[in-house]
């Protein structure tokens, strides 16, 4: 009897894995159908898209890189108004071997939406594979696939020709990597998982440069989570080390080749720094002060969407207002605008540091999270239906935020209760690292650097994702019964 009742638990439970993993690839199929759409309906490049593009079909039809022009030194020495090349070569590599026959902007977008979408599709399968080890009532495992699948941030900039969503895909499987490498007990597969991760994490490198402070970051951690005896620290340290600095090499020898001496990134340079420093002195919503940028130094601005709190007192509301005037009647940002925006923002920083710089960055990283973005595609599917509908889903959309983030947070204390009722095991090791990873970076780009860019948020969103659904999985465990996840039933799936 009790055998019968078994098997028919092992059979209702098989069906609902084999059931929501069917579910979960139905919907990622369908955010890659979204992406494709948006990617074929977008016909002309979008922000730094032609630059990539540009910079990929050099090396393709001349077999190196692009090196620097007149402009791109007058940019650097500050005489003149521009971007700087600062980006690392990783993305054109990656645009040029998937264009080797130089196709148009159009074909190669389209051919890295299929690649990019189905790298992140990889990330999203592997969480969910990961997290139904958590869950004691498989049933529990389709509301895990709608999630996951649903969710639109991991995809936001898939149909795009930038960065953030190949570097989220190589984040989340080295985070993977990592949390595999730390419970491993066979050394030999210990060491191959290791490598795999850093080099992963390196490759994240070659695409963002910030990725140099949390590739170290995070690879040490692991280290630590794996072993506290120095040899093997040392071994592991030096096998990182030496991984990561061919990629840093490769970086290095890249900006020797087109700018004619050594360096690890070249110099970031804003075409709008005074503009760009004095929208990181007060608090907005991230569409209000991008507007108030990269609209206002074409003169495309209205500062009177600006809320009273970006102004100290009425001489600086004339100051700013007369600036965007200028810029308004001339369309030309020059020397005496960008001067003006910079005093400003010098002024408001030396008057009230705590206010104007210490709150800014604080509110950045929050709003970096919390915020009322989700993706092109999706906008694109959602305005098919009736405005009613389409505001009744986006609000189901920020609830669905919210709801994450919590989560998130909640895998604190989460997984504190697990790590002291049982010894850890590969899910804590996992959220450990993927706590650290959203922590510095969050702390890096919305406090160290003070941007408000929430793409810049997208290489840890699979992480976010992970810390959510464990927290939502222990707490599941903990109605249902069970104390937590046990090593036993994780080595039984």
């Amino acid at each position: 009897m009790h055998r019968t009742i078994n098997n028919t638990a092992v059979r209702n439970g098989a069906y609902w894995h084999v059931a929501s993993l069917g579910v979960l690839l139905i919907i990622l199929g369908g955010q890659l159908a979204l992406a494709w759409s948006h990617a074929t309906k977008t016909m002309v490049p979008v922000g730094d898209e032609y630059d990539y593009y540009d910079r990929a079909m050099y090396l393709v039809q001349h077999g190196e890189f692009r090196p620097f022009s007149e402009i791109d030194r007058q940019i650097v020495d500050g005489e003149v108004f521009g971007y700087g090349n600062f980006r690392p070569p990783g993305y054109p590599v990656i645009l040029a071997l998937t264009g080797l026959d130089a196709p148009t902007f159009l074909q190669l977008r389209r051919r890295m939406v299929v690649i990019q979408s189905f790298a992140i599709a990889l990330v999203v399968i592997c969480l969910y594979v990961g997290i139904s080890a958590m869950i004691g009532d498989p049933r529990w495992l389709l509301a895990v696939s709608v999630v996951l699948g649903v969710q639109p941030w991991c995809f936001e900039f898939s149909s795009f020709l930038i960065t953030e969503s190949l570097t989220a895909s190589l984040c989340g499987l080295a985070l993977i990597g990592l949390a595999l490498f730390v419970v491993q007990e066979n050394r030999g597969r210990s060491i191959l998982w290791f490598a795999a991760a850093v080099a992963l994490f390196s490759l994240s490198f070659m695409l963002r440069p910030e990725m140099i402070v949390l590739v170290p970051a995070l690879v040490i951690f692991a280290i630590i989570l794996r072993t506290r005896q120095p040899q093997e620290v040392t071994i592991l340290s030096l096998v990182a080390l030496m991984i990561f600095l061919m990629f840093v090499a490769a970086n290095v020898a890249y900006r020797i080749q087109i700018e004619g001496r050594p360096a690890i990134f070249g110099e970031f340079v804003h075409r709008a720094p005074g503009l760009h420093e004095w929208s990181k002195t007060w608090i907005g919503t991230q569409k209000l002060r991008h507007a108030a940028v990269y609209d206002g130094y074409k003169g495309a601005f209205d500062p009177e969407r600006l809320p009273d709190r970006a102004f100290a007192d009425d001489t600086e509301r004339r100051h700013i207002l007369s600036a965007y005037q200028r810029l308004q009647d001339s369309k030309e940002y020059d020397e005496e605008v960008d001067n003006a925006f910079q005093i400003m923002a010098r002024k408001r920083m030396s008057d009230s540091w705590l206010m104007n710089v210490v709150a800014v960055r604080l509110w950045n990283v929050g709003n970096l999270w919390l915020n009322l973005e989700t993706n092109s595609q999706l906008l694109d599917f959602l305005s098919l239906f009736s405005p009613t509908l389409r505001k009744a889903l986006l609000a189901c959309l920020l609830v669905l935020k919210i709801g994450l983030v919590f989560g998130a947070i909640s895998a604190i204390p989460m997984l504190h209760r697990n790590l002291k009722e049982r010894p850890p095991i590969w899910c804590d090791y996992l959220t450990m690292l993927a706590l650290v990873f959203i922590v510095v970076r969050s702390l890096l780009i919305g406090v160290i650097i003070g941007e408000y860019l929430h793409r810049y948020m997208t290489p840890a969103w699979p992480a976010l994702l992970w810390c959510s659904v464990y927290s939502y999985a222990s707490a599941l465990a903990r109605l249902g019964g069970q104390r937590s996840v046990t090593t036993s039933t994780l080595a039984s799936r």
